[in-house]
């Protein structure tokens, strides 16, 4: 006699009287990486017959893991016959499936019932959209114009999901800020976090973004800081706040539950004689790091002129083609002169040579790469790059470079034009000039940096 075949035992239990019996089954059918079609008709039947919610979310996780064309055609209609409050229970189902067959679907029927959105359901929505949109986050960028407030503020929530740089670049691009108060908190709350980052571009960026927008920051930042444990990180934090008059609770200033420190004579002139210590020992101290890691480097920064405003209008895939295209001018000349990229943020390039001549020979050939490329290409395909270089004593330290050198060459970037190269004193000095045609480009006051820098321009 033959044995009767399990599966269609376990399909059989989705009949079952109880509600609860119906669950359990489906949820241990949820469980199976293998259905035939037939099993899921089994499951489209008993979607439209089930009674509850719950159920039907059950089943919906089980179609969310196969899109056949059936089930994204039963999907399409089932929900979209939906009370709106089911109709977001089972898109979220269905994106959290991450089958990126059923995101076309789910992007359709967000539009199409668009106007069954209430501020309450903008959690909901926000991670809807950012599930199918997690990949190709500039389907969320376009929706923070829309005419709707609610669904605003469903494309911010969106976007608190993806960790992703450049969606914080396009952020500060794309956001309007005169929008309403809690838009502009949420999306400062994921702008923050670049607060603390190591790419110093960033966090420029970041940091003057957020002034910019005034005391509205405050209230968000606050928030944040309280929840931050290292305390340098908490104190810039608070600076920002302070900075656009935000009004601080004076035990942010220390760890949570840390009492503020009362101490004593005794202890501050003990802490006095560690400090004369240290200061007679200084010397040696630097003498130790100039040994073990100072070395003598060229820095060059280049970066490619206009491409914030470019990365504003173009779509994600299009900057990233922009990108591609430049590194691929650009990487095989710097690794061909021996140069090491510390650094590549977006369209920049942080880099390192040990040899002055060779930096400026990989700066030569790469702006005459670049016009080959752009008397080819179309007028919004064309790379403007601009490059600085500056040579003297950097610190290296976890794979990237301190010091005066590398914030020289990063400011002599600002003074530098679309395709040329700018130097220093520091570097017209070490190279051979009877091989390089540089003429003199005066002195700049560059920001932070104390005295007035000679700059020069090489010829290519």
């Amino acid at each position: 006699m033959r044995k009767p075949d399990l599966r269609r035992l376990v399909l059989l239990g989705l009949n079952h009287t109880k509600d609860h019996c119906r669950f359990f089954v489906s949820e241990a059918i949820q469980a199976w990486e293998e259905m035939a079609d037939s099993d899921l008709k089994v499951v489209i039947r008993q979607m439209e017959v089930e009674r509850t919610a719950k159920n039907l979310c059950s089943l919906g996780k089980i179609l969310a893991k196969f899109p056949t064309p059936a089930s994204i055609a039963f999907a399409k209609e089932f929900i979209n016959s939906c009370t709106s409050e089911l109709m977001l229970e089972l898109m979220l189902v269905f994106a959290q499936g991450e089958q990126p067959q059923f995101g076309p679907l789910l992007a359709d029927l967000l539009k199409a019932r668009s106007e069954v959105i209430r501020i309450d359901d903008t959690e909901k929505v926000g991670k809807i959209l950012g599930l199918i949109y997690k990949n190709k986050p500039e389907g969320i960028l376009a929706g923070l114009v829309s005419p709707t407030m609610a669904f605003r503020l469903c494309c911010i929530v969106a976007l608190e999901q993806i960790c992703d740089k450049r969606v914080a670049v396009a952020l500060m691009d794309n956001l309007n800020p005169g929008d309403d108060p809690i838009i502009i908190q949420r999306a400062v709350k994921i702008l923050a976090p670049y607060f603390f980052s190591d790419d110093f571009r960033m966090k420029g960026a970041v940091t003057d973004y957020l002034l910019g927008l005034g005391g509205i920051i405050a209230a968000p930042l606050t928030e944040l800081a309280g929840e931050i444990e290292n305390e340098i990180d908490r104190k810039g934090l608070i600076d920002m706040i302070e900075s656009v008059g935000g009004k601080i609770d004076a035990t942010l200033l220390h760890k949570k539950g840390e009492p503020n420190p009362l101490l004593s004579d005794d202890h501050l002139d003990q802490v006095l004689e560690k400090r004369k210590r240290a200061m007679d020992d200084l010397d040696k101290y630097d003498k130790i790091i100039q040994t073990t890691h100072t070395q003598e480097l060229t820095i060059v920064f280049t970066d490619v002129k206009g491409y914030t405003a470019f990365s504003s209008k173009a779509s994600l895939s299009e900057v990233m083609g922009m990108l591609k295209q430049h590194d691929e001018i650009l990487i095989p000349i710097i690794n061909k002169q021996e140069g090491k990229i510390i650094k590549k943020i977006g369209d920049a390039f942080l880099i390192a040579f040990e040899q002055p001549n060779k930096a400026v020979l990989a700066a030569m050939e790469i702006q005459r790469k670049l016009k080959e490329y752009n008397n080819a290409a179309n007028d919004e395909r064309k790379l403007g790059v601009r490059i600085a270089i500056n040579s003297g004593p950097v610190i290296r330290r976890e794979g990237d470079v301190y010091g005066d050198t590398v914030n020289i060459a990063s400011r002599l970037e600002g003074v530098a034009d679309a395709n040329e190269i700018v130097i220093s004193e520091s570097t017209r000095s070490h190279i051979d000039t009877s091989i390089f045609d540089v003429i003199p480009f005066g002195e700049h006051v560059l920001k932070g940096i104390d005295k007035p820098v000679l700059a020069f321009k090489v010829r290519w």
